[in-house]
Order: structure tokens, then C-alpha cells, then sequence
């Protein structure tokens, strides 16, 4: 197939090339295949002089992308500022290894609409393949056109690689951990010729490096002869190794936690699992604040109850409690002269493994604040052993299983014994109620007709044997409901 032969609106001449003129480079053949009509854009610039500051400028740049990776070459752009205006940015310049691109930073409006060059930009940007001379000639008549009051001057930028991928990750918050708030790693100044001003390289900020009667600074001053290629790409290569070293731990973490909330996921469909999670709850702990569990399909919801003056919940160790309402979240309500207030925090795998794990208590206090803005903060050594015995049953479900019924056996045994141990009790009351009046008066009158004692001590043994059954039924129930709570806790 014939290649169609277009006339090159900067030169004249005919050209086959689809991008660019094979005899002048003008970016402008490209354009016009795209249909964007050029003509009004090209006879302005046809015969505008070549800014040598802006060409020196752009050849320098353009050098860089050169010689580094595609990779760096976005970290890397030009800015072209108005001194004269408090440094507004006029346009952006970044680089590739094939194609030169400008940004105008601004909104689509007033002058810039107006101009003759306004048809080239594609959402705010234009592409010039490698057509250095025309890309100068287009940002000599934007200026002239846009800002001609402007003093011009240059910076290098190298952006910090850190917040360009997490900006690209905002659903992850692993990034916090390793907080790195530099927006950018190089910058260098140059004056309206081209020529160097000045040139700064910004570490890490170090906390341990930072005092208060210091001067430390993570600014590094870089001289004429220092700010080169081969200075920036080491710099910029040190950077990028420590991003890899955080994204390849942060990949680890979010492989880790997501085989976490499998794990979870995975028990929470157990209906064994479910039901010993939801026996474990309904304890107080301070005898003011009620503990119940709840689940859902990929958490455990731990759920506090409190009645009596108005007070706030603050948070459980570092979660938040749930900014939602769900059913059985309610706002405080008044009953039987108390204020009953409810809140609902949802513990994650990773909460549940956490707090686990810990041996900070402050994991498992719960901090609260009553109308008058005093704290109290309240810690539950109970609560903490029923999380850690969740998670071993999420971790290791077959041997985590077995500690977590026999948990709940434990507290089904404490019911029962606390049963039990009011019945021993109404047994012991009848006995030697009922036993003391019959003996004194069945037995004490049997045995004035019968003329001796012997009704009256054989009602007395019996009531007397009865009675100690009991209450020694009732003290071995008491012993065993003692040690239950001196170790978990009284439950309901």
C-alpha cells in the first residue's frame, strides 16, 4: 500500500511520515494527521526565533531522559515558572525516550482557550515526538500569547517515588507505617539562559537526627559541578531501592493479612465456631460495663453495653468503634431511671491477631468518658484471654477448637453449678427449716405420748443429715463458682 504523502506545515516540504517531517522533525505532521487543523498555530511560528535559555534548557533535560530508564523518567519534569509571579508554574515538561510533553496546569478557560495553540492539547497536554526546536517554538509563543509580562526561570524536579505508588494504592494503608511525606527528592534551579542556580537533594527526614537547639537539616546543597546525570540517578537510585524494599514488605504484610481474614472467614462458617464465640460473651467486666460477641460473614463484633450515668465510648486499644448503627447499636436511651448506652466495635483478623499477640494491655482497655469529660480507662484481662483463645482457634483450628469448648464446656459447667448451687441452697433452707419445726414439734410431741426421746432424736438426725447434705452440696458448688470467677469472671 502507497504511503500518502503530506506538505509539512512548518517547511513546505512533502513528507511520507505519519508522527513527524522527515526533513524539518516538525511535530506538527502528527497533528495534522490526527485532523486538528495547524494552520492558524503555524503561520503565527513559522518564522519565530529560536529561544536559545528555553533550548538549553529542554536539550539538558532531555539529555537526562536519555540516559536513565523509562522508569525514572516519570519520576523527572521541567517546570517553567514566572518569577515575577510568585513562581506560578506556566507549563510542565516531562520527558520520555521518544516524546517530549507538555502540561499546562491550569483551567480550560479565558486567554489559554483563546490562543492559537489551544487546538494541539489533548486534556491539557500536547506531545511533540523529539522535536526539540518545535517544542521551543511552542512554549516561546505560549508565553508571549499567555504570560508576556513573564521573567522565566527553570526547575528540575524529581519526584518522590514514594507517594506516586502510594497514591496509586490509596485502598492500602500499609504506606503509613513507613510514613514518607517528601514530595520531591531533587530540585534544581536555572536561570532564564539555561544556566545553573542552584541544586538541593532532600533525604529522609530522621527523627533521631532532629533536635530542637540543632540545625539539622535534610537538605543537601548541591554545587554546579555536583548536580550531574550521574549524582541525581545515584541519589534517585538509592530512593528507589528503599520504595522496592517498602512495596516488597508491604506486599508481604497484605499477603499475610489477607491469609488472616481467610482464616477467619473460613472459621466464621464453622456454626461450632459461631456458637462458642457468642457462649463466651455475656460477662461484665467492672460490674458496669456488659460484654457480648456477635458475628458477621468476616468478623467478630464485640458489643459493650452500660447503664447508669451518660457517658461516651471512646475506643477499644487502636479500634474505633463502628460509625454505623446497626441494630443493635442504639443512641442512649433512658430506662428505669438509667441511661443505657450500647456500642459496637468490629474486631478484624488482624485486630483479633493483634491484640493476641500483644502484651500491651492497653489492647484490650476500653476507654470512656462520662458527660463531665473525666476518663476511665478499663482493662479486661478476661476479655483479652477469650480473644486470645478466638484467634488459636482461627490460627489452628484443630487444636484452637478444642481450647476454645473447652472454654465454653467451662462456662456452660459455671451455669450449671450456679443453678445448682441455688437449688442446694432452697434444699438446705427446706431442710433445716422444715426439718428444725418438725422436729420440735412432731417429734417433741410424738415422743411425750410415747413417754422418751427417741422420736425426737431420730427427727433430729435426719433433719440434721439432710441439712449438711445440702450444705455441703451448696459449699462445693460455692468453692467451684469462687475459682471459675477468680479466673474468668462472673458470666450470665
Amino acid at each position: 500500500m502507497k504511503l500518502q504523502s503530506i506538505v509539512c506545515p512548518n517547511c513546505g516540504a512533502t513528507t511520507t511520515k505519519k508522527d513527524y517531517c522527515e526533513f524539518c522533525g516538525s511535530f506538527l505532521v502528527g497533528k495534522l494527521v490526527k485532523g486538528i487543523d495547524v494552520s492558524r498555530y503555524a503561520d503565527v511560528v513559522r518564522d519565530i526565533p529560536i529561544d536559545n535559555g528555553i533550548k538549553r534548557m529542554l536539550k539538558t533535560f532531555t539529555n537526562i531522559s536519555d540516559n536513565i530508564s523509562e522508569k525514572q523518567c516519570k519520576l523527572f519534569s521541567l517546570n517553567i515558572i514566572d518569577v515575577r509571579n510568585k513562581n506560578k508554574i506556566i507549563l510542565v515538561v516531562q520527558c520520555s525516550k521518544k516524546n517530549i510533553q507538555l502540561t499546562y496546569p491550569h483551567e480550560r478557560f479565558g486567554a489559554f482557550a483563546n490562543c492559537s495553540m489551544y487546538p494541539l492539547f489533548e486534556k491539557n497536554k500536547v506531545s511533540f515526538g523529539m522535536d526539540i526546536d518545535g517544542t521551543v517554538k511552542f512554549i516561546t509563543q505560549f508565553i508571549n500569547e499567555l504570560y508576556p509580562n513573564a521573567d522565566t526561570s527553570f526547575i528540575i524536579y524529581v519526584s518522590n517515588p514514594y507517594l506516586l505508588t502510594s497514591n496509586n494504592d490509596e485502598d492500602d494503608t500499609s504506606f503509613v507505617e513507613e510514613e514518607d511525606d517528601r514530595e520531591y527528592l531533587v530540585e534544581g534551579k536555572y536561570n532564564r539562559n539555561g544556566d545553573f542556580v542552584k541544586g538541593v537533594f532532600y533525604e529522609k527526614w530522621d527523627e533521631d537526627k532532629w533536635d530542637e537547639d540543632d540545625e539539622y537539616t535534610n537538605e543537601i546543597e548541591i554545587s554546579s559541578v555536583d548536580f550531574n546525570l550521574q549524582t541525581i540517578e545515584a541519589f534517585v537510585n538509592k530512593e528507589i531501592k528503599e520504595l522496592d524494599r517498602i512495596v516488597k514488605d508491604k506486599q508481604k504484610k497484605s499477603n499475610s493479612r489477607k491469609e488472616v481474614e481467610k482464616k477467619l472467614e473460613l472459621q466464621l462458617c464453622d456454626k461450632n465456631f459461631i456458637n462458642c464465640v457468642l457462649k463466651l460473651g455475656d460477662f461484665y467486666i467492672e460490674d458496669s460495663v456488659f460484654v457480648t460477641f456477635a458475628c458477621s460473614k468476616n468478623s467478630i463484633h464485640l458489643k459493650f453495653s452500660y447503664h447508669g450515668d451518660q457517658i461516651e465510648f471512646g475506643r477499644l486499644g487502636e479500634i474505633s468503634p463502628y460509625k454505623w448503627l446497626l441494630d443493635s447499636d442504639k443512641k442512649p436511651y433512658l430506662k428505669y431511671g438509667d441511661w443505657y448506652i450500647e456500642k459496637r466495635y468490629i474486631l478484624e483478623a488482624s485486630d483479633i491477631k493483634r491484640i493476641s499477640e500483644s502484651q500491651d494491655k492497653n489492647e484490650c482497655t476500653l476507654h470512656l468518658y462520662d458527660r463531665w469529660g473525666n476518663t476511665k480507662n478499663i482493662y479486661s484481662e478476661r476479655l483479652r484471654m477469650i480473644i486470645s483463645v478466638i484467634w488459636q482457634a482461627v490460627e489452628d483450628p484443630v487444636e484452637g477448637m478444642s481450647k476454645l469448648e473447652t472454654l465454653c464446656s467451662k462456662k456452660d459447667e459455671y451455669q450449671r453449678n450456679r443453678l445448682k448451687r441455688e437449688s442446694w441452697e432452697t434444699w438446705a433452707k427446706i431442710c433445716w427449716g422444715i426439718g428444725s419445726c418438725l422436729t420440735l414439734f412432731v417429734g417433741g410431741i410424738w415422743s411425750l405420748i410415747v413417754g422418751n426421746c427417741n422420736p425426737l432424736i431420730w427427727f433430729a438426725v435426719v433433719t440434721i443429715s439432710l441439712g449438711t447434705l445440702c450444705l455441703v452440696k451448696f459449699i462445693g458448688l460455692q468453692s467451684d463458682i469462687k475459682a471459675y470467677e477468680s479466673k474468668y469472671g462472673k458470666s450470665y
